[in-house]
């Protein structure tokens, strides 16, 4: 089904097709287990961080959240008529209306979908898409 994704995005214009995984390895561990280090970046140019995450600081996994919610909010399906429930489960990463759990399945059913940057001059800032 993703290949025939793919192959109908790129017939339907795409320039390209890129798959991609989120995997987050910066500073892992569990929360309230491990802090932050003394040294922790916090000018990322293709990203952000949770105001709470500094120097010294708890680990926590609204951190992360925080972070999955500005990425996805960088981004929109290029199908129109997916772009008002993407933005309502981007809305939901953060404000806490619904589970996490039931906003990450609304996200999974985008994982054959193909995304656009809506602001394609400020994407690839470290060569990332």
């Amino acid at each position: 089904a993703n290949d025939a994704a793919a192959a109908a995005a790129v017939a339907a214009g795409a320039a390209e097709v890129a798959r991609s995984t989120i995997i987050d390895y910066d500073y892992s561990g569990r929360a309230g287990e491990k802090r932050y280090p003394p040294r922790v970046n916090r000018d990322i140019p293709d990203g952000v961080r949770h105001a709470e995450a500094y120097a010294d600081a708890w680990l926590c996994p609204e951190h992360d959240i925080a972070a999955l919610q500005w990425l996805c909010a960088q981004y929109h399906p290029t199908k129109v008529e997916l772009r008002a429930t993407w933005s309502s489960c981007v809305t939901e990463l953060l404000g806490g209306s619904r589970p996490l759990v039931d906003v990450a399945d609304r996200l999974v059913a985008y994982a054959s979908e193909a995304l656009e940057p809506l602001d394609r001059s400020t994407t690839g800032a470290t060569g990332s898409p």
